[in-house]
């Protein structure tokens, strides 16, 4: 009976931490920069500037094509790849903030 409830217990506990864990919402979005220097990052975060983009020069011609939308307590953020003027992958896998781009589908 102690083991049983043990288990239970346990399993309870296993469902409510999986509950409170948001999974990333699966988007495919174009979006255009809205300003002429937004943010690329490394991670769903503000203050994670990616390292190859500390001194970003996006301008309002480059494009990002968003696979990810990931909303957290820092935001609401896309991750993708961010695509220059001339339409070839500059960076794949990395994070913008939404509010900074125009995006549709």
């Amino acid at each position: 009976m102690k083991k049983s409830l043990i288990v239970l217990f346990m399993f309870l506990g296993l469902i409510s931490v999986n509950a409170q864990i948001k999974d990333p919402i699966i988007v495919k979005l174009n979006c255009a920069s809205i300003d002429y220097n937004p943010k690329i990052l490394s991670s769903p975060n503000p203050k994670s500037i990616h390292p190859e983009w500390k001194e970003s020069e996006v301008g309002t011609s480059w494009s990002f094509f968003s696979t990810k939308k990931i909303d957290n307590k820092d935001g609401v953020f896309l991750f993708g790849n961010l695509i220059s003027p001339r339409g070839g992958v500059i960076a794949k896998g990395c994070y913008i903030i939404y509010s900074e781009w125009e995006c549709s589908k």
